[in-house]
């Protein structure tokens, strides 16, 4: 298998001996005409394609010939020499840094009474992080809006941290059960 680029200086057609089954046009700035040959006898031909353009052979070719490129196109080929091979190409530039917070929020302590749904943060899209600190001496149950303590998932003992990346940008509350009133500690990371 192997990929290959051509830059075309004139109006000259490209031609390549490679042997293959498989070829695919990775990449072209304009369509081109390709021709596929065995012992310099045109077996398969396209006109007009583009990038991600296949094809296949049950024989192999011995040559490829591409034409109508246009002076200084680039064109990027990729020729297969197994019956199945094939290239999986996604084009451009994919950016994976994890985007930083850039302002860190230390909110005022909450004191939570008994029974009573309290809001830790409004939404927020532009909230990368959530840190619930229970400072607080009984257990307190953090959710969204009109959470029941019954239906309560996340569940903080006296001293516990959450932090929430994943639903970040939700709105979420904080309730308990117990007759004296919790104290609850919010930090937010922002983008």
């Amino acid at each position: 298998m192997q990929t290959i680029t051509n830059i075309f200086t004139d109006a000259n057609p490209w031609f390549l001996g490679c042997f293959g089954y498989s070829f695919q046009l990775l990449d072209t700035s304009a369509p081109v005409d390709i021709t596929l040959t065995r012992g310099n006898s045109p077996v398969a031909k396209a006109r007009g394609v583009q990038s991600g353009f296949k094809l296949r052979q049950q024989k192999p070719f011995d040559g490829v010939i591409i034409e109508n490129a246009g002076i200084g196109s680039s064109v990027t080929i990729f020729v297969g020499s197994e019956v199945d091979a094939e290239y999986t190409r996604i084009a451009g530039l994919v950016d994976t840094r994890i985007k930083s917070a850039k302002t860190l929020l230390n909110k005022p302590m909450l004191n939570v009474a008994q029974n009573t749904e309290t809001l830790l943060c409004a939404a927020n899209d532009g909230r990368a992080r959530l840190i619930v600190w229970n400072n607080g001496t009984a257990d307190v149950y953090i959710g969204a809006p009109g959470l029941a303590i019954a239906d309560a998932a996340i569940k903080l003992a006296a001293g516990d941290q959450w932090i929430e990346e994943t639903a970040a940008a939700c709105a979420w509350i904080v309730i308990h059960n117990n007759a004296a009133a919790q104290a609850i500690k919010v930090q937010e990371a922002l983008y």
